[in-house]
């Protein structure tokens, strides 16, 4: 499962939903049956996160399409990939743009370990409803778990995807089956954990889209060697938020003390005005400029209110770099011939 592409990850979800639709699932085995006796318990939500997630993301998607400034982020990523572009064409053909455009929320998940991460869509569609999707997937096989709710695989040529739902309305896709079932489970959860539970009550999950997650120790390493130990240790978490209705993103960092939190701002502001001229080159300066910074205990924040024309510029300077690398490219070629 790829961490960038979140569209791809609703667009793979569907195609596992639509792979199972069409044929009655076999009876299970003697001992599943009995172990179905009892049935799995209806997740939604976070209730499908396993208790050692790292990192949750949570999306309204209603909203987000809703949002200028969420629409200007999904042309400007269609429009700089061509294999992504042809994926949502080829399922909005396959599907109908309902499938897709009826999910709600989605909720995603990373673990410690690479293969750990999972995403979970409220609203999925019932299986009758993507029906004519199924002979257009890839092969799927049949499993089960220990309490008897029916898992998929789908082979593909990325590795294998596994598919379950929750409730009926809630479609979970992971790459590794253990993880998937343990989030199934009856076990503890990530709104169970104490740390990110910290973490979850930071954020306002009304909104159109957030994120909680504890910083990696090698990523918070960089941030005091760029302040030259001015911030004695890195970050212990981070958490963001953006609100659609008003298109402001929002980022925190909690630092392991006040004293680092005021360093952080300290260093932002010496470093404010070279970071407005580097961002010149992306055509960010004026967004950069506008970015709000303060410190609150050991907590400190940037807000910014997007604009759609932001999106646009900065799509349009990448744009611009992608196609002088490729010329360049190009003209190498020519050039060894």
């Amino acid at each position: 499962m790829t961490r960038i592409s979140f569209a791809g990850l609703v667009f793979a979800a569907l195609a596992v939903v639509a792979s199972t639709a069409c044929k009655d699932d076999p009876p299970p085995s003697a001992p599943a049956a009995r172990r179905a006796s009892v049935p799995p318990p209806a997740l939604t939500g976070l209730e499908v996160v396993p208790d050692d997630a790292r990192a949750v993301l949570g999306a309204d998607l209603a909203a987000l399409r809703a949002s200028p400034v969420a629409r200007a982020v999904r042309d400007a990523v269609l429009e700089g990939d061509r294999e992504l572009r042809a994926m949502a064409a080829a399922w909005r053909k396959r599907c109908g743009a309902g499938v897709v455009d009826g999910l709600g929320r989605a909720f995603v998940a990373f673990g410690a370990e690479t293969a750990h991460a999972l995403a979970a869509f409220d609203g999925a569609p019932p299986r009758e409803e993507v029906v004519t999707c199924m002979a257009k997937s890839g092969a799927v096989d049949r499993d089960v778990t220990e309490d008897g709710r029916p898992l998929f695989r789908v082979r593909g040529a990325s590795g294998p995807l596994w598919l379950a739902y929750g409730s009926p309305k809630t479609a979970v896709l992971a790459r590794d089956r253990g993880w998937l079932v343990r989030g199934l489970s009856r076990g503890v959860k990530v709104s169970e954990n104490d740390r990110m539970l910290d973490l979850l009550a930071r954020v306002d999950r009304d909104l159109a889209l957030w994120g909680v997650g504890r910083v990696p120790a090698a990523l918070g390493a960089s941030l005091v060697e760029a302040t030259d130990g001015e911030v004695a240790e890195g970050p212990l978490a981070a958490f963001a938020t953006f609100d659609a209705a008003g298109s402001r993103l929002a980022v925190a960092l909690v630092m392991a003390s006040p004293s680092d939190a005021t360093a952080v701002l300290a260093f932002w502001r010496q470093q404010r005005d070279n970071l407005v001229v580097i961002a010149q080159g992306l055509a960010l300066g004026p967004a950069v400029g506008r970015i709000e910074v303060q410190a609150d205990g050991a907590v400190v924040s940037a807000s910014l209110t997007v604009e759609p024309v932001d999106v646009e510029r900065l799509a349009t300077a990448l744009n611009d770099r992608k196609s002088a690398k490729d010329r360049g490219s190009r003209r190498r070629r020519k050039s060894r011939k």
